[in-house]
């Protein structure tokens, strides 16, 4: 008997494996994920969480904009449990996930944590994502880079490259 990854009757605190401290970190309104291939597979995202110090920054649904994918609800993605789903990307090379945290709100962040989960059964390339930050949104820098989604089922720390 096979049994899946995630059972949907029993919910479990899954502890991420956590990245050395980062002294700094990059101060911005905005941060988003911009998928930079042509990736056929589809992976879902659960979780994000932006911390700074290990303290995560508040986020609510209203923050969270996306072109390229699929969204059930903007509220799944920061609900603290890895067993809701967020969205996906679609087939296009486009697709980008936005968080906006408002004006004369921006945060300092030092990592980003997300909790990727790939489909069963799911054939093809799997995304890859250039994380940015911007003031404004319109002119973009670079947080990481080339963030190969492959091979992630689970947590994944990010710190700024």
């Amino acid at each position: 008997m096979i049994k899946s990854p995630i059972s949907p009757i029993i919910k479990k605190t899954i502890s991420p494996p956590f990245l050395p401290k980062i002294a700094g970190g990059i101060t911005a309104r905005y941060f988003r994920f911009n998928k930079t291939n042509d990736a056929t597979g589809r992976y879902f995202h659960n979780e994000i969480a932006f911390l700074n110090e290990d303290v995560q920054a508040t986020l609510t649904a209203g923050m969270i904009s996306a072109v390229g994918c699929v969204v059930f609800a903007n509220e799944n993605f920061i609900d603290g449990s890895t067993l809701s789903r967020w969205g996906y990307s679609l087939n296009p090379t486009e697709a980008t996930i936005t968080v906006d945290f408002g004006a004369g709100n921006e945060q300092t962040i030092d990592k980003i944590r997300l909790y990727i989960e790939p489909e069963a059964g799911a054939i093809g390339a799997a995304p890859i994502y250039d994380l940015e930050y911007s003031d404004d949104g319109s002119t973009w820098s670079t947080f990481a880079s080339n963030l190969d989604t492959a091979g992630i089922a689970g947590w994944k720390d990010i710190a700024p490259s």
